[in-house]
């Protein structure tokens, strides 16, 4: 194969790996539509000067799904980070470095988080928190609960509810910062300069 062609070939693949993530963006936003609303979701098309469509995308993000319409299978294609592990057994796997650590994350801390937003699923609805909630509420519930922790009170699991609230605060950052959720759940007084450390 020459380069032309080559290059040809890559800009054609390239060109279908958009077409496809782009549909699997769309059935996406149709899924989160249920539950943000969809003008909520019109940001993700439609932000500031430039729209948030697939040349964004793939600029943020490297495409790495395909989807098979006739089997309505969504495939994933391995990230390579170019370097390897080799194991006593002769395995080899991609090099772990930089990527999540999530085995060192506590299997209690799991399972009572987990129970926490069970009591909170049926006490609203599943997912209710992924709705929105002002950071405001989320830091009041989180202090409140450190305080009676402090006191030594056990009426309820204390700390499972400072980790949701934690939880919750990152989520609403993420989903802020990829224009899901509207700025405006930030509603704390903002007491660093931009540029403070």
């Amino acid at each position: 194969m020459t380069p032309e062609e080559f290059a040809q070939a890559f800009d054609e693949e390239l060109e279908r790996r958009a077409n496809t993530e782009m549909a699997r963006l769309r059935r996406e936003v149709s899924r989160l539509s249920e539950i943000y609303g969809s003008n909520d979701l019109s940001r993700l098309f439609a932000k500031g000067p430039e729209p948030l469509g697939m040349s964004y995308w793939i600029r943020k993000h490297e495409v790495t799904t395909h989807y098979d319409p006739q089997k309505g299978i969504e495939y994933t294609t391995m990230h390579d980070s170019g370097e390897r592990q080799a194991f006593d057994t002769g395995a080899v796997r991609d090099a772990a470095e930089g990527k999540p650590r999530l085995e060192l994350v506590s299997p209690f801390m799991e399972e009572r988080l987990g129970l926490w937003l069970e009591v909170g699923a049926r006490k609203y609805e599943d997912r209710n928190w992924e709705k929105g909630i002002p950071f405001s509420r989320c830091i009041a519930s989180l202090k409140r609960h450190v305080m009676r922790f402090q006191m030594g009170l056990k009426d309820e699991d204390h700390l499972a509810a400072i980790v949701c609230n934690a939880m919750f605060l990152m989520h609403y950052q993420e989903m802020i910062e990829r224009g899901v959720l509207p700025e405006s759940l930030n509603d704390m007084p903002g007491y660093c300069k931009e540029g403070d450390k």
